[in-house]
C-alpha cells in the first residue's frame, strides 16, 4: 500500500507544482502590467499638473506680454518654469532651471519635464518625480511581499483539492487490493456520488462479467470431467469383463465394437475440449465448408449405411470464417447425435448454402425430433431434448460455444419428421 500512497503523493505534488508555477507566472504578469499602468498614471498626473502653468505662460508670450513666472509658481510650489528663445538662451526662470526638451515630455534626473512652443519662445516646466517614484516603489514592495503568501495559498489549496479528488480513488484501490481470487462475488462499495461513482459502477459490471465467465469455466470443467468419466468407466468395465474369463470371438468382436464407439466418443469430446479452450487470437480463419463436409461425410457414410440409413451431402462450395478442425468437431458431433436418434432405414443429410455474406451448414435427420419447448434447452448440459433415456451430454453446448466464438449461431429446428440443426457462420 505504501507504493500506492507514494504514487498518489506524486500525482498531488505534480498538480501542486503545476498550479503554483502557473499562479506565479500569472501573478508576475499581472504585477508587470499593474506597474506599467501605475507608472503611466503617475506620469499623466505629473504632466497634468504642469499643463495649466505652461499654458498660462505660453498665452502671455503669444500676446507679447512679459510672463509673471513667480505668480504662476506660487499657485503650485512644486512646479519650476523656464522660458528660452529659439536659440536656447534662457530668458526667464523660477525654481530649478530645466533645459528645453527635444520632445514634448520626458523624465529627466527625477524630474518630469514638459515643453511647449510659444512663437519665438520655448516654455519648459518641471515637477519632481520623487513622490511618484516612492509610490511606485511601495507598490513594488507590496507586490513582492504578497507574492510568497499568494503562491503558497494556491499551492496549499491545490494540494488539499487534489487530495480530496484522489481520496475516493484511493479508497477504491484499497477495496480492490483487499479482494481475493477465492471470493469472486466481492464488489466495490459505491459511496462516492461524484465522478468516480460511474467508474466504480462500470468496474463492478466488469467484475460481474468476469465472475460469470469464471463460473462458466468452472461449470464447463465440471461438466467435462463428468462427461469424460462416462466413456472411461465404460472402457474400464468392458475391458475388465473381457479379462475375467475367456470368450468366443464374436463376443470379443462385440466388446471391441463397444470399445471403439466409446473411444471415438472420448476422442470427439477431447477434441471439443481442446478446440473450446484454444486461443482465438491471430487473423480470422477461412475454410471451404464443402471440403470439410465431404471429409465428415466420408467418415460417417459407412457407419450410417451399417444402420441402413442413407447419408446425403448437398450444396455448393462456400467459404466461412472458422478453422477446419473446429467445423470438423461441430459436424462430427451433430452427425453423432443424428446417428444416435435416426431410426433404421431412415435418412440423414448434410446441406450447405450461402446467402448475403452468411454460410449455412445444416444436419437434418428423420428421427423422433425435438419438442418445440426443448429447442433451446438441448444446448444445456446433459439435456435429453424430451427423448426418453437419452442425453445430448455437453457436446451441443460446446459446439454452440465454438460457433458463437466465431460470431456465428447454432440453433435447432423441429420438423414433422426429425430435427434440423443449423450452423450459421459469417462468410469470408
Amino acid at each position: 500500500m505504501s507504493s500506492n500512497r507514494a504514487g498518489w503523493l506524486g500525482h498531488r505534488a505534480r498538480l501542486t507544482l503545476v498550479s503554483a508555477g502557473s499562479a506565479c507566472l500569472l501573478y508576475l504578469l499581472l504585477t508587470a502590467i499593474s506597474l506599467i499602468a501605475l507608472r503611466r498614471s503617475e506620469e499623466a498626473t505629473a504632466l497634468n499638473a504642469l499643463h495649466p502653468a505652461i499654458r498660462q505662460i505660453r498665452n502671455d508670450l503669444v500676446r507679447g506680454e512679459s510672463p509673471d513666472l513667480e505668480e504662476v509658481v506660487l499657485s503650485n510650489r512644486d512646479v519650476s518654469l523656464a522660458v528660452y528663445d529659439l536659440r536656447g538662451k534662457l530668458l526667464y526662470h523660477d525654481g530649478t532651471i530645466i533645459p528645453p526638451l527635444t520632445s514634448t515630455s520626458q523624465i529627466e534626473d527625477q524630474w518630469v519635464v514638459r515643453s511647449a512652443n510659444a512663437g519665438k519662445f520655448v516654455v519648459t516646466g518641471a515637477v519632481p518625480w520623487s513622490s511618484h517614484a516612492r509610490l511606485i516603489g511601495r507598490f513594488e514592495l507590496l507586490c513582492a511581499l504578497a507574492w510568497i503568501p499568494l503562491v503558497g495559498f494556491v499551492a496549499a489549496a491545490t494540494w488539499l483539492a487534489a487530495r480530496a479528488t484522489f481520496l475516493p480513488l484511493e479508497a477504491i484501490s484499497r477495496q480492490a487490493e483487499s479482494m481475493s481470487a477465492s471470493d469472486l462475488s466481492a464488489r466495490l462499495r459505491v459511496e462516492d456520488r461524484g465522478e468516480y461513482r460511474e467508474f466504480a459502477v462500470r468496474l463492478n459490471r466488469f467484475l460481474e462479467r468476469l465472475e460469470a465467465s469464471v463460473r462458466r469455466e468452472e461449470r464447463f470443467l465440471s461438466d467435462a470431467a463428468h462427461e469424460l468419466r462416462t466413456p472411461l468407466t465404460v472402457l474400464r468395465g468392458q475391458i475388465e469383463a473381457s479379462l475375467l474369463s475367456p470368450r468366443a470371438p464374436d463376443e470379443y468382436r462385440a466388446t471391441l465394437n463397444v470399445l471403439r464407439d466409446e473411444v471415438e466418443r472420448l476422442s470427439r469430446l477431447t477434441e471439443l475440449l481442446l478446440r473450446s479452450a484454444a486461443s482465438r487470437t491471430g487473423p480470422e480463419p477461412c475454410v471451404d465448408v464443402s471440403m470439410v463436409a465431404e471429409k465428415s461425410h466420408a467418415r460417417w457414410v459407412d457407419r450410417f449405411a451399417g444402420k441402413h440409413v442413407r447419408l446425403d451431402l448437398t450444396g455448393d462450395p462456400a467459404l466461412a470464417c472458422i478453422t477446419e478442425p473446429e467445423l470438423t468437431v461441430v459436424l462430427d458431433n451433430l452427425l453423432a447425435n443424428a446417428f444416435k436418434f435416426v431410426p433404421d432405414d431412415g435418412t440423414c443429410a448434410i446441406e450447405l448454402g450461402a446467402s448475403e455474406g452468411r454460410v449455412i451448414v445444416a444436419v437434418q435427420d428423420d428421427g423422433p425430433g425435438v419438442p418445440p419447448e426443448a429447442l433451446e434447452t438441448i444446448f444445456e448440459r446433459f439435456a435429453t431434448g424430451g427423448v426418453p433415456e437419452s442425453s445430448f451430454g455437453i457436446g451441443l453446448a460446446l459446439c454452440r460455444r465454438i460457433i458463437e466464438e466465431r460470431s456465428g449461431t447454432l440453433r435447432a429446428e423441429s420438423r414433422d419428421a426429425g430435427s434440423r440443426f443449423i450452423v450459421d457462420l459469417p462468410g469470408c
